[in-house]
């Protein structure tokens, strides 16, 4: 080795560029330690474990992102993990398990026990506080119970449907949050939406401004129903048969809506009148009626032209085309029958004749005789050809 002078000023100004390098190195070791973060070099890294958290797999920059906040770039995602119900339960994989393995997410799919539509009660393997859950719904729809560890914001049961790849339906996602803070250790469910239509709605819609506006269809289907009761047996709802709407009270249909026609199946009591527009008949079909209770009036309508009135299912008048006809005795209550100028009445001779009268004003024998009443006594009213 040179004992110059150059040759000594070499050396001095490589022992201090290595100082400055161990003193850069140092800081950037207790950076870290305070952060939280390991050691990170570029490229892709198996694990980065923390001081006591959990840790980010496969980061493709050159540091962690800080405890205090920082700007990730890229897209974020999660591999899936697919878990099936037993017993009501099922049981998210440790995040520290990825170390030998196996996967732990935040994305889970779910499938029903035994391959069939099951109810989650319990959600077990929570690591975090404000743990995120995105949980998803396979081959069969699952229905969030509220009765374990799940807790939704009205209480009530929230069911994600199955993937049908057929129809291009289903596959719903509830977005979840672990929280120990307010509700006591339970997955509170943020929002439930399709797969890749955003969110939705719950089954249960609360906390609804006035007026509340829909701006999309809102499409039942065939079995679902629109309650009106707690005990959801006043409904609206499809009969079953295309074009056809029923109203149904106590289970039991009263109303049915057709295209032509509307059809109530029991009693209809009016409190006010009834009108009909000018060209909208009430119309008859061929012997139906309109009866009074207890067997009152009765009008109706068998065929043609005819219209019969009833009391107490009796026939008491017909009023056709061209003939009135009474089928018993007709009271005035002491009033006058008048007829207009030029009407008759028209008799009809009695069976029976009685025995010609001995006056001399009179031509000859009658040809027949009128029985009428007086006073309620039957008396005859002789008539001649």
């Amino acid at each position: 080795m040179s004992n110059s002078k150059a040759a000594r000023r070499k050396d001095i100004s490589d022992v201090l560029k290595n100082i400055r390098k161990e003193k850069r190195d140092l800081n950037a070791n207790s950076r870290r330690t305070s952060s939280g973060t390991g050691p990170v070099s570029f490229g892709t890294v198996s694990t980065n474990m923390g001081v006591s958290v959990g840790f980010n797999p496969n980061i493709q920059i050159g540091t962690g992102l800080k405890v205090g906040g920082d700007v990730m770039m890229g897209p974020i995602a999660y591999n899936s993990q697919e878990k099936t119900v037993a017993s009501g339960e099922i049981t998210l994989t440790e995040l520290i398990n990825t170390v030998i393995g196996i996967s732990g997410t935040s994305w889970t799919i779910v499938n029903g026990e035994g391959g069939s539509a099951d109810d989650l009660v319990t959600i077990n393997g929570a690591v975090f506080s404000g743990q995120i859950l995105y949980l998803q719904a396979k081959n069969q729809a699952i229905t969030l119970k509220t009765t374990g560890n799940i807790h939704t914001n009205d209480n009530a049961d929230v069911v994600l449907s199955a993937f049908n790849s057929g129809a291009g339906t289903g596959g719903e996602v509830a977005t979840l949050i672990y929280d120990d803070k307010v509700t006591g250790g339970n997955w509170v469910v943020v929002n439930v939406g399709a797969g890749g239509s955003g969110s939705g709605a719950n089954t249960t819609l609360s906390n609804l401004t006035s007026p509340t506006a829909i701006n999309q269809d809102l499409n039942m289907g065939t079995t679902n129903l629109i309650t009106f009761d707690t005990d959801k047996n006043t409904y609206i709802s499809s009969t079953g048969l295309d074009d056809e709407v029923g109203l149904y009270t106590s289970n039991t249909i009263r109303i049915k809506v057709q295209n032509t026609k509307t059809i109530i199946t029991n009693e209809l009591s009016l409190l006010d009148g009834l009108t009909v527009g000018t060209s909208a008949p009430i119309t008859f079909a061929n012997n139906q009626e309109i009866q009074g209770s207890g067997g009152g009036i009765d009008y109706a309508v068998p065929s043609g032209d005819t219209h019969q009135f009833a009391v107490n299912s009796v026939l008491k008048l017909t009023i056709a085309e061209t003939l009135t006809t009474s089928s018993s005795d007709i009271s005035m209550g002491g009033n006058d029958l008048e007829f207009g100028i030029g009407g008759t009445i028209n008799f009809y001779s009695s069976a029976s004749m009685a025995s010609g009268g001995s006056a001399t004003a009179l031509p000859s024998n009658p040809t027949g005789y009128f029985a009428v009443k007086h006073q309620g006594n039957t008396r005859y009213i002789p008539f001649y050809s």
